[in-house]
């Protein structure tokens, strides 16, 4: 017999006169992951509503249900953080469906349910043991999301079985990225331990409070961030670690704006724009050196999955070698932006400079940014593969007319 036939057959033909007929016991059931189980006295149920009424008619549990009424997905989301701060708990989906008209979407207790070992279950459990009660906590919210964006839900706050220890509930995803900033930039673990536990007021204790080394190490390993190359497997916490880095060893960093803030020394750079310019002290004298020859500035396109553009400057050495001397990475290559990287080019070399050749491609945007901040080159060249494909293109067109 299948369990689904069996609870199917519970609430068919149960009797409703019989106060004992609901709480009925199989010996093959109570050993399932099934936690349709009372938490007082480990009677199965059929189904989770059967143990909710168990526990309002055999042991006098009032559980009632709140209604609250939210204008969009982000203030209900907002509103359940807030409440699970506030009453110590967690509510973890149980399940999503869709409809015509609305979404529906279940959270229960994190405590609620029986707890299964993975693996071979040789390890031990730890000293707070499992955080399944192995039994129904009836604790839940309930969730519609219409068409039009509001959100009908309904709260069920009473918990049985267990107490809202903080021992037991996991960091928020704010706290594990914050700390991993902090492990990415190299703070010692001491350090971040001593701040956390000087943060601890007498009115208030949260999970944060109760953190340990243990966890700090889980962090790094979730994020990666014993690799040297990926510091994070955020890509914007791995960046702001990187240059955190730079910056603290030295001044390779010219510039860096990241995306979604502003800048009050260049207005003209959008708040969703990313500008980051790199110069190391060897590139520096390289364009010192040889600058005065032959600029090179060289576009690469569609480097990543963001879009950016990496754009490099250039000169040609002794052996006629192209040498990188600076690089913008950057969302943007227009005139704008250009002009911000020559201007912090020409900050740390302290002087203009004015080459006998400046080369680049077809885009204006290059030359005409270059002779504002620096001095007009003695001649101008396009690159020759540019060109090459300004022919084609050309060609390809007038064989077309040619053809008509």
């Amino acid at each position: 017999m299948h369990l689904r036939n069996l609870k199917f057959h519970i609430r068919t033909h149960r009797n409703s006169n019989n106060t004992s007929a609901p709480n009925i016991t199989h010996p093959n059931t109570s050993t399932t992951t099934n936690a349709n189980q009372c938490a007082l006295c480990s009677d199965f149920c059929a189904d989770r509503k059967t143990v909710i009424e168990h526990y309002r008619d055999f042991h006098n549990i009032p559980i009632e249900h709140k209604k609250l009424t939210f204008q969009s997905e982000e203030e209900f989301i907002t509103w359940k953080l807030s409440f699970e701060n506030d009453t110590n708990c967690k509510y973890v989906v149980n399940y999503q469906k869709c409809f015509k008209s609305h979404v529906a979407a279940s959270f229960n207790c994190h405590r609620s349910g029986r707890y299964v070992p993975e693996g071979k279950n040789i390890r031990h459990l730890k000293i707070l043991g499992s955080r399944k009660i192995n039994a129904l906590c009836p604790a839940s919210i309930k969730i519609k999301k219409l068409n039009n964006g509001t959100c009908e839900v309904t709260i069920m706050d009473k918990h049985v079985g267990h107490q809202n220890d903080i021992g037991h509930l996991n960091l928020s995803k704010t706290e594990r990225e914050n700390l991993a900033v902090k492990i990415s930039s190299k703070v010692p673990f001491e350090d971040i331990l001593d701040e956390i536990r000087d943060s601890i007021t007498d009115s208030e204790l949260k999970r944060l409070h109760l953190l340990t080394k243990k966890d700090l190490y889980n962090i790094e390993a979730c994020f990666n961030l014993c690799s040297s190359s990926v510091r994070h497997k955020n890509d914007i916490i791995s960046v702001e670690s990187w240059i955190n880095d730079m910056q603290s060893n030295g001044d390779a960093v010219l510039f860096y704006k990241p995306q979604g803030s502003e800048s009050e020394e260049w207005p003209m750079l959008k708040n969703e724009d990313f500008v980051l310019i790199i110069m190391t002290a060897a590139q520096c004298e390289m364009l010192k050196i040889y600058g005065t020859d032959c600029i090179c500035i060289d576009g690469t396109h569609g480097m990543n999955n963001y879009d950016f553009e990496l754009i490099t400057l250039l000169v040609v050495d002794d052996f006629r070698q192209g040498f990188p001397c600076s690089f913008l990475v950057s969302n943007r290559s227009d005139k704008q932006v250009l002009k911000i990287f020559f201007h912090f080019a020409k900050s740390r070399l302290g002087t203009a400079l004015c080459p006998n050749v400046f080369m680049s491609d077809m885009a204006e945007a290059f030359f005409n940014a270059w002779i504002k901040i620096m001095s007009p080159p003695k001649f101008r060249l396009y690159c020759s593969w540019h060109v090459d494909q300004a022919w084609r293109k050309n060609l390809s067109k007038i064989n077309t007319k040619e053809k008509h």
